[in-house]
């Protein structure tokens, strides 16, 4: 007991516990820095493995679309192994799917099958990882892997929406026929940019018949239905008017708005007089979207008798309308000038 005692005073304990943990963090700092050697190596080697890969397997598609596609032993020697390998094999056909059309294009669908990548990407496509999704369903729209719809399908309502854009672009890029029969499965509201990815897809992409966009007037989501409002009047579906006409009286003011300006778009001769009755009783929102068709129409005295159809309390429309009655004012000097 007196040696302990001994030893706690003289500071030898506090020198070995230091001692201790000294020697217990260099350890551990020393095991670190080689774990992270070690990753960084196997990194390097992984990557070297890959560009080895990509080389033999560029060299071999060279070969393949231009001298003998026809050479089963030379596929089946090159098929992928395993995961890395097929990752690999999937990256350089889809550098060579962006630099060839035609029949080439279809003898590296041949050999995508032939090397049964197909069961990758569809794997892929179950993933967890919203990226690896997005990038399969890439893949099936630039090879047309017709089987693969009904797993892309169900990922129009994905929460991401780089998920959502890709399966859009895929079904519309694959239709024959009804490029946007998928909106009938949509159950999540479609943003403004996807409704002009849509848009822009069916100018791209698609070669068959224009659908009737009638059909998705009726549909649950309301912006599905304004999209439906805007591309019958893009495309001038006169047939559709007697559809749209109902939602001039919708309890929802953007469906309103959108009747309005899609009937507008069509030239319907009865809007002028049917939106100048409901100034009084307008929201302002629509109020200020009717004011604005009007001027197209009206010359300037019977706009400007439209200032007695607005609310006293609605001072931002009524501030618009003297803005507007001055433009078409001026539009009128220039006619004389």
């Amino acid at each position: 007991m007196n040696d302990y005692i001994n030893t706690v005073s003289n500071g030898e304990l506090i020198l070995h516990v230091n001692l201790f943990f000294s020697v217990f963090f260099s350890l551990v700092a020393l095991l670190l820095v080689g774990t992270i050697l070690y990753m960084r190596y196997q990194k390097l080697r992984e990557n070297r493995k890959i560009q080895k890969r990509r080389e033999i397997l560029s060299d071999f598609m060279m070969r393949y679309l231009f001298e003998n596609p026809n050479d089963e032993q030379a596929i089946e020697a090159h098929q992928p192994q395993n995961n890395l390998q097929l990752r690999t094999a999937v990256q350089v056909i889809m550098e060579f799917v962006d630099n060839f059309k035609g029949e080439s294009l279809e003898l590296l669908r041949k050999l995508f099958y032939a090397w049964r990548l197909q069961k990758y990407v569809q794997h892929k496509l179950q993933s967890k990882l919203w990226y690896d999704v997005a990038q399969s369903i890439y893949i099936s729209s630039e090879l047309k892997l017709e089987e693969m719809r009904e797993h892309v399908v169900k990922h129009t309502n994905s929460t991401r929406k780089e998920i959502r854009q890709q399966a859009i672009f895929y079904l519309i890029n694959m239709a024959q026929e009804n490029p946007l029969s998928f909106l009938h499965q949509v159950d999540k509201s479609l943003s403004v940019f996807e409704q002009i990815y849509i848009k822009d897809c069916m100018d791209t992409q698609y070669t068959g018949v224009i659908p009737e966009f009638g059909e998705y007037l009726e549909h649950p989501l309301e912006s599905v239905q304004i999209f439906a409002l805007k591309m019958i009047a893009e495309y001038n579906q006169f047939e559709s008017i007697g559809e749209i006409l109902p939602f001039l009286e919708s309890e929802r003011e953007e469906l309103r708005i959108a009747a309005i300006e899609s009937l507008s778009k069509l030239e319907y001769p009865e809007l002028s007089e049917r939106i100048e009755q409901k100034l009084p009783s307008e929201k302002v929102s629509v109020r200020s979207h009717i004011l604005r068709n009007l001027k197209r129409k009206y010359s300037l005295g019977d706009f400007q008798n439209l200032v007695g159809l607005i609310p006293e309390t609605d001072y931002k429309n009524r501030v618009l309308h003297f803005n507007l009655a001055n433009s078409l004012r001026k539009e009128s000097k220039k006619l004389y000038i």
